[in-house]
């Protein structure tokens, strides 16, 4: 079926003409730089052109990053269901992705291997058989490919496979003279949304207009993602290659912030920073020595290091 309408899908507003692209930053706190890639995955979304980059929103308690997650999910995909929490299993994922075009986990405090693997899957599609009820041999598909948005306080995305298919960003907490009551919010934001919704359709003709003609160079992991950025950049104005390079400082955020949630990453990196040419010695005396500068992160009781301690005690 072209069309599907699940029963937790919502109503989008009648757009109207005359809108601009930018008007939805207005009613979101993020960094300037972030500003053209939020609009480029908005527009990719959309588009549906490729696997979509999952974004990841982190940032301090005060930062609205829920705030964001529901804003961009109001001009994707509205739903009832609003923001989720974590799923507890690949089947409660699949039906999630089933019933939704695209959808937020929300507040996130850890990400266990199971969902992280499941999510790589989802934003470059998957599918799960199930048998079929009242059957015997019978089985169900569900495939999903879907935009996902997972907000948290600290970086919870700890394997580097999922941090490349992520578009980290890092929001500022929102000072007090500025913050807004949160009805006063969503009511300037309903008045605005048909412009809002108008201005992103106009946005993405004229991305759909040039696309195909992009010269993407050294394509990262997301290349359909990275071409349809590098088209909204082009179309709103700004300089060749300005897309890419915000596309590439990203994605070496993620993957440094990836290695500085990891235990033995972060010793590594303590390990190599207090070096002052270079390091000779046995094996052991450089587990010694990661030991040593792993252990600064964690308590007597940290479980990434925990095999290395044990191992390191019978030594």
């Amino acid at each position: 079926m072209r069309f599907e309408r699940s029963s937790l899908a919502s109503s989008l507003p009648r757009p109207t003409k005359g809108g601009d692209p930018d008007e939805f930053l207005e009613f979101v706190s993020v960094e300037v730089d972030d500003r053209l890639l939020l609009r480029a995955w908005t527009i990719h979304s959309l588009l549906s052109l490729g696997p979509t980059p999952m974004l990841v929103l982190t940032g301090e308690q005060g930062s609205a990053k829920s705030t964001l997650a529901r804003i961009v999910l109001e001009i994707t995909d509205p739903s009832e269901m609003g923001l989720r929490t974590p799923p507890t299993s690949l089947r409660n994922l699949m039906i999630a992705a089933a019933n939704s075009y695209a959808f937020v986990l929300d507040n996130v405090s850890t990400l266990p291997d199971w969902l992280s693997g499941s999510l790589c899957r989802m934003v470059s599609g998957t599918a799960l058989a199930q048998r079929k009820l009242y059957t015997d041999g019978d089985q169900v598909v569900f495939r999903a490919r879907r935009p996902v948005i997972l907000t948290s306080i600290d970086n919870v995305i700890t394997r580097s496979d999922l941090a490349d298919r992520s578009l980290l960003m890092l929001l500022p907490r929102i000072a007090s003279d500025v913050r807004k009551e949160e009805s006063q919010l969503w009511r300037s934001f309903e008045e605005a949304r048909p412009r809002i919704l108008g201005a992103m359709l106009d946005l993405m003709a004229d991305v759909l207009k040039i696309r195909s003609e992009i010269d993407v160079r050294r394509a990262p992991r997301m290349a359909d993602f990275a071409r349809t950025g590098a088209a909204v950049a082009k179309v709103l104005g700004f300089p060749d290659g300005h897309f890419e390079q915000l596309y590439g400082s990203n994605r070496r955020l993620s993957a440094q912030l990836t290695i500085e949630a990891d235990t033995l990453g972060r010793g590594i990196t303590e390990f190599a920073a207090g070096l002052i040419d270079s390091w000779e010695g046995s094996a052991t005396e450089l587990f010694h020595d990661l030991a040593a500068a792993a252990l600064r992160y964690v308590d007597t009781t940290g479980r990434d290091w925990l095999p290395h301690r044990q191992h390191w005690a019978r030594d």
